[in-house]
């Protein structure tokens, strides 16, 4: 097995923040169960569900001794941002892995990112798109394809990648990515848009540490009717974007990354010219048509 000799026992932690998604949970759970590496502890956190997601976690618990589930004070909803907090703190692994409820991994997930845990504090690899019967995934095909080649292409230039990250999220999944779990503890976790906690702390975590993109997939990323992707809306987006984009600002000019002032810059161009260009890039993977009737379902006042 590559690399098992540089990697301890418990030297990745895998963390799941658990909320509703009890026919999803058994997936993910089994996906890290069968992993080539045996070494790592599976974290879960159940953030106050009122579906079986807690008695299930529960039970592979008792299974298996590298299973630990944790709850919020009096079975609480606390949200995202603390769930995974909770988690990282319970983690005792050098490396983390913030796996999805709803996503799962292939069986060499944590084996073919051995190998590169040296000289590294992040390590992004391809997803294989699952969408459920009757969902759009669109948009989706169009971003996770021009996302990750824009991640392979600037995988050698950190300056090209600390800036891709301030125009959107090029990492479709907080499931594909392995990051050192003492830089995750410095970052700031206090995204003004919880569902974009991942963009938030990639942003950060791109202006200084190197980042190594795996071509291999090795994540499932799955799209049903009731995940975050599919439950955007046009109008709302816009106001998210004001209020994320002025927090990241503020992050950004308390550091002292390289090229700030050029970065800056990006982060105060209209928003209309960035979509734009998504949306030309998009229509050249999936075509004009589908992706304009994809736009338009997207746009609900409500």
């Amino acid at each position: 097995m590559n690399g098992l000799n540089k990697v301890n026992i418990n030297k990745i932690s895998i963390v799941i923040a658990s909320f509703n998604y009890c026919h999803y949970l058994c997936n993910a759970i089994e996906s890290v169960l069968a992993q080539t590496y045996p070494h790592f502890e599976l974290i879960i956190i159940d953030d106050g569900s009122s579906d079986d997601s807690l008695s299930i976690a529960k039970k592979y618990a008792r299974r298996d001794g590298r299973i630990s589930v944790f709850t919020h004070p009096k079975n609480a909803n606390r949200g995202l941002i603390s769930t995974l907090r909770l988690g990282l703190s319970m983690s005792t692994g050098e490396w983390i892995v913030f796996l999805e409820a709803d996503d799962w991994l292939e069986r060499t997930y944590i084996e073919d990112k051995l190998p590169f845990l040296e000289g590294y504090s992040c390590i992004v690899n391809g997803i294989i798109l699952e969408a459920e019967s009757n969902c759009d995934i669109t948009w989706q095909t169009a971003y996770a394809h021009r996302v990750l080649n824009k991640i392979h292409e600037n995988s050698n230039n950190p300056k090209a990648l600390s800036c891709e990250i301030l125009r959107e999220n090029i990492i479709p999944t907080f499931s594909c990515v392995m990051a050192k779990r003492e830089i995750l503890l410095g970052l700031d976790w206090n995204t003004p848009v919880e569902k974009w906690l991942d963009w938030y702390l990639w942003i950060q975590l791109f202006q200084f540490e190197k980042v190594f993109a795996l071509k291999k997939h090795l994540t499932h990323w799955r799209i049903h009717r009731n995940s975050q992707n599919n439950r955007k809306k046009i109008p709302s987006y816009f106001n998210d974007v004001k209020k994320f984009r002025a927090s990241v600002r503020k992050v950004l000019a308390s550091m002292d990354t390289a090229d700030k002032s050029y970065k800056l810059k990006i982060l105060n161009t209209s928003l209309i010219i960035f979509l734009y260009r998504r949306f030309y890039l998009s229509s050249r993977v999936v075509g004009i048509i589908p992706l304009l009737k994809h736009v338009i379902s997207r746009i609900n006042f409500r």
